[in-house]
């Protein structure tokens, strides 16, 4: 009945789809560069505990949180995906497998299917400004100096993890989430000391945590 009365998507400013479109490309047309974590299965208490620890690290930091619901079917191919520029008047044009499996989403001309694939709508999207990807554990282990080389000339730089992704898909002890937030962490630090002081983290969606019978 509520989907009757008011459609089946929320508002705007809780729709996914619009993430890059209301929160990052506005940044984008301030001077220096901002970092877009893309983090795969961050749950929104994993992220509470980001920020809290962010704040206590940088006290200096306006830090902002805010939920955001995932696209359906909560999948990699899908939410991650579009997390980039892809919508179109509002919709979303899956791409799908023979099998029917989604495995991306188109973006104009061509499909967004892969990090890389992310980093050129994004760089379409923000033309005049040349968008750098790398991976968390990249930006969360290179020093200063070879990240700020890395990274020069970039007006956004795009930061891929799948590590918490990976570890609650193959069942290890939640405990280990603690080093994926640990290097997060990590990475926000060196990207600071290289002169970057925009941050954007999200998800593409969660996941629950069973207990086994």
């Amino acid at each position: 009945a509520v989907c009757q009365a008011g459609g089946f998507l929320p508002a705007r400013e809780l729709q996914q789809r619009t993430l890059f479109e209301l929160v990052v490309e506005p940044l984008t047309k301030e001077p220096g560069p901002i970092a877009l974590f893309t983090v795969d299965a961050l749950r929104y208490e994993m992220a509470e505990e980001l920020a809290a620890e962010l704040r206590a690290h940088h006290p200096d930091a306006a830090i902002d949180l805010r939920p955001r619901l995932a696209e359906l079917p909560t999948v990699t191919e899908v939410g991650m995906n579009a997390l980039a520029p892809v919508a179109r008047d509002g919709r979303l044009r899956p791409v799908l497998q023979k099998n029917n499996r989604f495995s991306g989403l188109h973006s104009g001309e061509f499909q967004v299917l892969n990090p890389e694939t992310r980093r050129r709508a994004m760089e379409a999207r923000v033309r005049g400004s040349r968008c750098q990807l790398i991976t968390l554990q990249q930006a969360s282990e290179l020093t200063p100096k070879k990240l700020k080389d890395k990274i020069k000339g970039a007006g956004l730089i795009v930061i891929h993890s799948r590590g918490i992704d990976e570890v609650g898909e193959t069942n290890v002890t939640i405990l280990t989430f603690e080093h994926e937030l640990t290097q997060i962490r990590g990475a926000v630090k060196l990207l600071r000391d290289a002169d970057v002081q925009r941050f954007v983290i999200t998800a593409d969606h969660g996941f629950l945590l069973l207990r086994n019978p």
